[in-house]
């Protein structure tokens, strides 16, 4: 899988949710835990890939690409994100230390 698709399947996977309202729960983890593990495994969490997938930078790529439709949306866009972003960091700082 590509750093794109992993970002396009991110963004899927975060507008499902908004759209439905559902609590993060374990299901959820694991779909995006497949998708830092993919990008973990592919060296996109490492320089020098482009885009590089950490969670800093897919915070930037998510600000730049994740339209919600409005600012209704944007405390619960918020909130998702830094939930996501707070896990695939964890992962990350995880995976590096087995």
């Amino acid at each position: 899988m590509t750093q794109e698709e992993i970002i396009t399947r991110l963004i899927e996977r975060l507008d499902f949710h908004l759209d439905n309202g559902w609590p993060v729960h374990q299901d959820y983890k694991n779909y995006i835990f497949k998708l830092f593990r993919e990008a973990y495994d592919s060296g996109y969490c490492e320089h020098p890939s482009s885009p590089l997938l950490t969670g800093d930078a897919l915070r930037d790529i998510l600000q730049d690409r994740w339209d919600t439709g409005g600012t209704d949306t944007e405390a619960q866009r918020q909130k998702l994100t830094d939930a996501v972003l707070t896990m695939w960091n964890e992962w990350q700082y995880a995976w590096r230390r087995r």
